[in-house]
Parts: C-alpha cells; sequence; structure tokens
C-alpha cells in the first residue's frame, strides 16, 4: 500500500491538500470581496469589466463548480466572486467540489502505482 512506502497516510495528505485549497480560494474570495470597495479599483473594473461581472453574477455558481473541479485558477475565480459580490453561501458549498477533484486525482494516480 503507498502509505507504508511514503511513511505518511496518502489520502490523508490528500485531504490537507485539498483543504488547504479550499481554504485559499476562501481567502481570495475576502480579498476581491475587500479589494472591490476601493474606489478607484470598483471603477476600472465596472468600466473594464462590467458585462463579465454581469455574467459572473448570473452564472457564478456554474464557475465555481468548473474551477473547482477543473485546471482553471480557482483561485481567481473565487477572488472575481468576491468582487461581483457573488452569495458567500453558494461559493462555500459549491466549493466543495473542490475536495472531489483532489481525491478523484489521488485515486487516479494511486492506481496507477
Amino acid at each position: 500500500e503507498l502509505s507504508y512506502q511514503i511513511g505518511v497516510n496518502a489520502w490523508l495528505l490528500v485531504g490537507l491538500l485539498a483543504t488547504l485549497s479550499y481554504a485559499g480560494g476562501l481567502f481570495s474570495y475576502y480579498i476581491g470581496y475587500k479589494i472591490i470597495s476601493i474606489p478607484s479599483v470598483h471603477k476600472w473594473a465596472l468600466t473594464s469589466y462590467g458585462e463579465l461581472f454581469s455574467n459572473l453574477k448570473k452564472w457564478g455558481g456554474f464557475f465555481v463548480v468548473i474551477s473547482a473541479l477543473l485546471p482553471v485558477p480557482f483561485s481567481i475565480v473565487l477572488l472575481i466572486c468576491g468582487a461581483t459580490r457573488y452569495p458567500f453561501k453558494w461559493v462555500v458549498y459549491l466549493g466543495l467540489f473542490r475536495f472531489l477533484r483532489f481525491f478523484l486525482y489521488a485515486v487516479f494516480l494511486f492506481t496507477l502505482v
């Protein structure tokens, strides 16, 4: 078994990495939420990316799930969700798909070893 080869339970490490990735994404949400409060950033964001912001308000949950499951920058998507004030409750729930991604990758890689 893999855990004997590296001296630590590999599944525990996968869980730890998934948790760190998830927490980093939530922290990015917080940064986006706070940074958009700066008037110059708010004005720049709305003039440059106003249409993107309105689409993210509508489709934000879909983008959170896609970024959680696929190799799309999860933290960047959550930063933008924070800036657009996408509901944090949904970010927390949908971001849990990040754990699914890590464990599916682990199952795939551990079966190869």
